[in-house]
């Protein structure tokens, strides 16, 4: 399932990686959203570059925000889901959009029509049916958070 979020967390976050590295690296939507996958857990391969690999969390109990330290690209994001940076995924392989969430947050005036203030309701139950469809593939991690670099910065 592929969503834009607006949320002043998911911007932040990416303008405090794009402010480290001096680049673009990490691009915003026009409207300041933020591209974003949800997939499998078994879905996600890191083939090289693991030794990179670190968690910037905004809280110590936050959400776990995976990013590469080497060019600060972020790579994902760790809760109940996995939900990965789609500019990562090959074009040919991208979902359509589903949601564009948390508008309230949305940069500049807009004309995105199914654009929601916040989560819709219905949200939750389309996630939770598609990790349910997984069979478990949801479960475990890719790899063990905890043997990774972690800070915690508040990048809102």
């Amino acid at each position: 399932m592929r969503i834009v979020c607006h949320c002043k967390d998911c911007r932040g976050y990416y303008n405090f990686l794009n402010n480290k590295s001096g680049d673009k690296l990490s691009p915003l939507e026009p409207c300041g959203g933020i591209d974003l996958t949800q997939i499998y857990n078994s879905e996600l391969k890191i083939e090289q570059g693991k030794e990179y690999l670190k968690v910037l969390k905004k809280t110590p109990g936050g959400l776990a925000r995976v990013y590469a330290s080497c060019c600060y690209t972020p790579i994902y994001s760790s809760g109940m889901v996995i939900i990965v940076n789609t500019n990562l995924i090959p074009i040919n392989s991208r979902l359509p959009i589903c949601f564009q969430i948390i508008g309230r947050d949305a940069l500049k005036p807009h004309t995105i029509n199914d654009l929601y203030s916040s989560v819709p309701w219905f949200w939750p139950f389309k996630m939770i049916g598609r990790l349910s469809a997984g069979n478990g593939k949801g479960i475990p991690e890719p790899f063990d958070l905890k043997s990774i670099e972690h800070e915690v910065f508040n990048f809102s």
